[in-house]
Protein backbone atom coordinates (compact mmCIF):
# COMPACT_ATOMS: atom_id res chain seq x y z
CA UNK A 1 0.00 0.00 0.00
CA UNK A 2 2.78 2.45 0.89
CA UNK A 3 4.59 1.53 -2.30
CA UNK A 4 1.47 2.42 -4.28
CA UNK A 5 1.14 5.69 -2.40
CA UNK A 6 4.77 6.55 -3.04
CA UNK A 7 4.91 5.60 -6.69
CA UNK A 8 1.44 6.05 -8.14
CA UNK A 9 0.09 9.01 -6.21
CA UNK A 10 3.42 10.83 -6.25
CA UNK A 11 3.69 11.31 -9.99
CA UNK A 12 4.64 14.97 -10.30
CA UNK A 13 2.34 15.60 -13.25
CA UNK A 14 -0.67 14.16 -11.36
CA UNK A 15 -0.01 16.25 -8.26
CA UNK A 16 0.59 19.37 -10.37
CA UNK A 17 -2.62 18.75 -12.33
CA UNK A 18 -4.56 18.33 -9.08
CA UNK A 19 -3.17 21.60 -7.70
CA UNK A 20 -3.91 23.50 -10.93
CA UNK A 21 -7.45 22.12 -11.17
CA UNK A 22 -8.13 22.81 -7.50
CA UNK A 23 -6.94 26.41 -7.79
CA UNK A 24 -8.98 26.95 -10.98
CA UNK A 25 -12.15 25.73 -9.25
CA UNK A 26 -11.51 27.85 -6.17
CA UNK A 27 -10.95 30.90 -8.39
CA UNK A 28 -14.22 30.25 -10.29
CA UNK A 29 -16.16 30.04 -7.01
CA UNK A 30 -14.42 33.16 -5.72
CA UNK A 31 -15.29 35.16 -8.85
CA UNK A 32 -18.91 33.98 -8.73
CA UNK A 33 -19.11 35.16 -5.12
CA UNK A 34 -17.38 38.45 -5.85
CA UNK A 35 -19.51 39.49 -8.83
CA UNK A 36 -22.62 40.62 -6.89
CA UNK A 37 -20.46 42.22 -4.19
CA UNK A 38 -18.44 44.16 -6.78
CA UNK A 39 -21.64 45.42 -8.41
CA UNK A 40 -23.00 46.55 -5.02
CA UNK A 41 -19.72 48.36 -4.26
CA UNK A 42 -19.80 50.07 -7.66
CA UNK A 43 -23.43 51.15 -7.19
CA UNK A 44 -22.71 52.41 -3.64
CA UNK A 45 -19.87 54.61 -4.91
CA UNK A 46 -22.22 56.07 -7.54
CA UNK A 47 -24.97 56.72 -4.97
CA UNK A 48 -22.53 58.46 -2.62
CA UNK A 49 -21.35 60.71 -5.48
CA UNK A 50 -24.96 61.60 -6.34
CA UNK A 51 -25.68 62.46 -2.69
CA UNK A 52 -22.54 64.62 -2.59
CA UNK A 53 -23.64 66.47 -5.74
CA UNK A 54 -27.04 67.25 -4.26
CA UNK A 55 -25.47 68.46 -1.00
CA UNK A 56 -23.04 70.65 -2.97
CA UNK A 57 -25.91 72.10 -5.01
CA UNK A 58 -27.87 72.89 -1.84
CA UNK A 59 -24.85 74.55 -0.18
CA UNK A 60 -24.45 76.70 -3.29
CA UNK A 61 -28.00 77.94 -2.92
CA UNK A 62 -29.70 75.72 -5.46
CA UNK A 63 -32.69 73.94 -4.03
CA UNK A 64 -35.78 72.43 -5.51
CA UNK A 65 -38.37 70.27 -3.78
CA UNK A 66 -37.52 67.38 -6.13
CA UNK A 67 -33.99 67.36 -4.66
CA UNK A 68 -35.39 66.36 -1.26
CA UNK A 69 -37.26 63.39 -2.75
CA UNK A 70 -34.18 62.35 -4.75
CA UNK A 71 -32.01 62.65 -1.61
CA UNK A 72 -34.40 60.47 0.39
CA UNK A 73 -34.35 57.81 -2.34
CA UNK A 74 -30.56 57.87 -2.55
CA UNK A 75 -30.14 57.66 1.23
CA UNK A 76 -32.46 54.65 1.37
CA UNK A 77 -30.54 52.96 -1.43
CA UNK A 78 -27.22 53.71 0.28
CA UNK A 79 -28.48 52.17 3.53
CA UNK A 80 -29.69 49.07 1.68
CA UNK A 81 -26.38 48.67 -0.17
CA UNK A 82 -24.31 49.17 2.99
CA UNK A 83 -26.41 46.61 4.85
CA UNK A 84 -26.04 44.10 2.02
CA UNK A 85 -22.28 44.65 1.83
CA UNK A 86 -21.80 44.31 5.58
CA UNK A 87 -23.83 41.08 5.57
CA UNK A 88 -21.65 39.48 2.88
CA UNK A 89 -17.98 39.51 3.90
CA UNK A 90 -15.43 39.58 1.13
CA UNK A 91 -14.10 36.09 0.43
CA UNK A 92 -10.50 35.57 1.41
CA UNK A 93 -8.12 34.43 -1.28
CA UNK A 94 -7.31 30.73 -1.25
CA UNK A 95 -4.08 29.57 -2.75
CA UNK A 96 -2.08 26.43 -2.40
CA UNK A 97 1.58 26.64 -1.58
CA UNK A 98 3.59 26.54 -4.83
CA UNK A 99 5.83 23.81 -3.40
CA UNK A 100 2.89 21.66 -2.32
CA UNK A 101 3.88 18.67 -4.45
CA UNK A 102 7.37 18.70 -2.88
CA UNK A 103 5.92 19.00 0.62
CA UNK A 104 3.54 16.12 -0.14
CA UNK A 105 6.42 14.00 -1.45
CA UNK A 106 8.46 14.67 1.70
CA UNK A 107 5.52 13.85 3.96
CA UNK A 108 4.87 10.56 2.16
CA UNK A 109 8.58 9.67 2.36
CA UNK A 110 8.58 10.52 6.09
CA UNK A 111 5.45 8.43 6.57
CA UNK A 112 6.98 5.45 4.82
CA UNK A 113 10.18 5.77 6.85
CA UNK A 114 8.26 6.08 10.11
CA UNK A 115 5.97 3.17 9.34
CA UNK A 116 8.95 1.00 8.44
CA UNK A 117 10.95 1.91 11.54
CA UNK A 118 11.57 -1.25 13.62
CA UNK A 119 10.26 0.24 16.86
CA UNK A 120 6.92 1.43 15.37
CA UNK A 121 6.32 -0.98 12.50
CA UNK A 122 4.13 -3.46 14.38
CA UNK A 123 1.88 -0.81 15.92
CA UNK A 124 1.70 1.13 12.64
CA UNK A 125 0.61 -2.00 10.77
CA UNK A 126 -2.22 -2.56 13.26
CA UNK A 127 -3.37 1.06 12.91
CA UNK A 128 -3.26 0.90 9.13
CA UNK A 129 -5.27 -2.32 9.07
CA UNK A 130 -8.01 -0.51 10.99
CA UNK A 131 -7.98 2.36 8.48
CA UNK A 132 -7.99 0.31 5.28
CA UNK A 133 -11.15 -1.62 4.53
CA UNK A 134 -9.84 -3.28 1.37
CA UNK A 135 -7.27 -2.93 -1.37
CA UNK A 136 -8.25 -3.52 -4.97
CA UNK A 137 -5.54 -4.04 -7.56
CA UNK A 138 -6.14 -3.62 -11.27
CA UNK A 139 -3.69 -4.84 -13.87
CA UNK A 140 -2.71 -2.31 -16.45
CA UNK A 141 -0.88 -4.89 -18.56
CA UNK A 142 -0.91 -8.69 -18.46
CA UNK A 143 1.87 -10.06 -16.26
CA UNK A 144 2.66 -13.32 -14.61
CA UNK A 145 -0.19 -14.09 -12.27
CA UNK A 146 -2.24 -11.16 -13.52
CA UNK A 147 -4.89 -11.36 -16.16
CA UNK A 148 -6.46 -8.22 -17.43
CA UNK A 149 -10.20 -7.96 -16.88
CA UNK A 150 -12.58 -6.46 -19.45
Amino acid sequence: MLNGLQHHLMQAELVSEFIRTFQDEIQKERLATLAPRTEDERRLAKVVKEIDRIVTAITEGLFHQSMKAKMDTLKAERAELEARLSATPAPEPVALHPGLSDIYARKVADLVATLNAPDTRSEAAKLLRRLVDRIVLHCSAPRRGCTKRP
